[in-house]
């Protein structure tokens, strides 16, 4: 072990209580104080990563700089403290078990039986420890997920209890707001330093979580939670942050708003997109906005009596959001095609932005059947298919762009290139499917729809436009994954000060 210092989250699902959005508000006051932290989430499932699970039930999959999709958690942890997360901060079940069974099968225990109770243990604690002795860490605040009083939780909390007693002059353990969480925690031998709920009561401290973010890290700062991690640090307060207070009011109170039109694939935006949605509310604050969110799920948009003109009647801009599979494809379209069609302001991300380019070649270009590969692979018109090197590797269908990859904003004059300021750009990618420019580009350009931003290795599309609309872009990667609270991606950032000029 090295000499940092651990702050434990613990809390329980059914709580509601956010320990993932009090984890990053501890992480982000203890680095206004000049200290070198990182968050970082423990999950008990399985799975290798978040890359396989469903978004309707376990939430955004959030993707790192390098490539490895995470825990949304991870998002929450970057907006609100500003570093960049890695694969190192996303520890699963799965992943712990895979490295205990490769290192047996590598012999690096010799002729030990390997178990769970001293092995996986084990490497639990060497997971957490490394990403401090990696990186330079002087505290690591760490989030355990999941159901204290699951089975599941039982190897991640006997190494926190182990940690506990090895280190105990620097580590704090928090218990947050739960179903009977002081019992199951003594369960496993561990008496949380402080125990945290809505309201105080006998033995708890109140620090209330109202569900704005962005108010959290100045409650944080006057609670009991803060003075212990600073007794652990042995620091006293330096400076105490003030911007965060008129980030909050502008988000909740700024007298004029932005009416803005979500169209996603699942059922809900605030589990399945919070990246973009906080994303979105931060670009509006900073244009000194507050932002009317409207989600509208694109099957709702498809059919007869889809009813799009009243979706869209009082909305000021749209956003047409990133998923995978068939489903909601065809309300994608529509929605498009109106947008375009009434020259409202409208941003396309992953799958939107293929919509786009699926939507101008039916009703623009006269390809009626135009598709994407992912919903129909036979049509003689995928204008978004997989790029050569995927076709290729046919035993691996999962392949994807993963993470940061430049990109080379190529119109001077493009909305890309004013928003950015810059030629070359880097961007966080999580999509399969390409834009088959070598095939449809120069169709496309000849009709107004340009590529204004390639990946200058592969030459693969990765922003497209519509010159003669006011403001139609789609992009293949997710800004929203680049937002930081203090520091709004530009491209949202330009995108929402146009849906403002709306009532000019």
């Amino acid at each position: 072990m090295n000499d940092a210092h651990y702050i434990f989250i613990l809390g329980s699902a059914e709580s509601h209580y956010g320990e993932g959005v009090m984890a990053a508000s501890l992480a982000s006051v203890l680095a206004s104080q000049g200290v070198s932290v990182a968050a970082v989430k423990v999950d008990h499932y399985l799975n290798s990563d978040a890359g396989s699970l469903d978004c309707n039930i376990d939430g955004e999959c959030y993707v790192t700089a390098d490539g490895y999709e995470a825990d949304y958690t991870l998002g929450i942890y970057e907006r609100m403290t500003g570093v960049k997360a890695t694969h190192m901060h996303h520890i699963t079940a799965g992943q712990i078990l895979q490295r205990v069974i490769n290192d047996e099968r590598r012999g690096s225990y010799r002729a030990t039986a390997v178990s769970i109770s001293q092995h996986v243990v084990a490497e639990y604690m060497r997971s957490i420890s490394n990403i401090s002795e990696k990186e330079n860490r002087q505290c690591l605040v760490v989030e355990i997920g999941g159901k204290l009083q699951s089975i599941d939780s039982a190897l991640a909390l006997t190494a926190v209890r182990s940690m506990i007693e090895q280190l105990p002059d620097r580590c704090l353990c928090v218990a947050c707001d739960g179903y009977d969480i002081r019992q199951n925690l003594s369960r496993y031998g561990i008496e949380p330093d402080l125990m945290l709920a809505d309201s105080e009561c006998d033995g708890t401290s109140a620090l209330p979580y109202d569900g704005n973010i962005f108010r959290m890290p100045a409650a944080v700062m006057g609670s009991d939670l803060y003075q212990e991690a600073l007794r652990l640090l042995g620091i006293e307060t330096k400076t105490v942050p003030t911007a965060w207070q008129p980030l909050a009011q502008t988000i909740e109170e700024a007298d004029d708003e932005i009416r803005l039109a979500l169209v996603g694939k699942y059922d809900d935006a605030h589990r399945s997109y919070p990246s973009l949605c906080e994303a979105l509310r931060i670009a509006a604050a900073h244009c000194g906005k507050r932002l009317d969110l409207r989600y509208i799920p694109s099957t709702a948009l498809y059919g007869s009596g889809n009813n799009i003109d009243h979706a869209f009647a009082d909305t000021d801009a749209v956003v047409v959001a990133s998923g995978d599979g068939a489903l909601g494809v065809e309300g994608y379209i529509s929605a498009l095609e109106w947008c375009r069609n009434h020259s409202l302001p409208t941003l396309g991300i992953g799958l939107g932005m293929q919509c786009m380019a699926i939507e101008f070649a039916r009703n623009v270009l006269g390809i009626d059947d135009a598709t994407s590969a992912e919903v129909s692979s036979r049509s003689a018109n995928c204008v978004i298919d997989g790029c050569d090197e995927q076709k290729r590797m046919a035993y691996m269908p999962e392949l994807k762009r993963l993470g940061d990859y430049p990109t080379l904003v190529l119109d001077f004059d493009s909305h890309a290139r004013k928003a950015y300021g810059n030629a070359v750009i880097t961007e966080r990618h999580r999509h399969r499917y390409e834009f088959d420019a070598k095939k449809y580009g120069e169709m496309f350009a000849q009709a107004g729809m340009m590529i204004t931003g390639i990946n200058p290795m592969s030459q693969l599309p990765d922003i497209i436009e519509l010159t003669a609309h006011r403001w139609y872009v789609g992009v293949a990667f997710n800004p929203e994954y680049g937002t930081w609270a203090f520091e709004p991606h530009r491209l949202l950032k330009q995108f929402m000060a146009e849906a403002a000029k709306r009532d000019e």
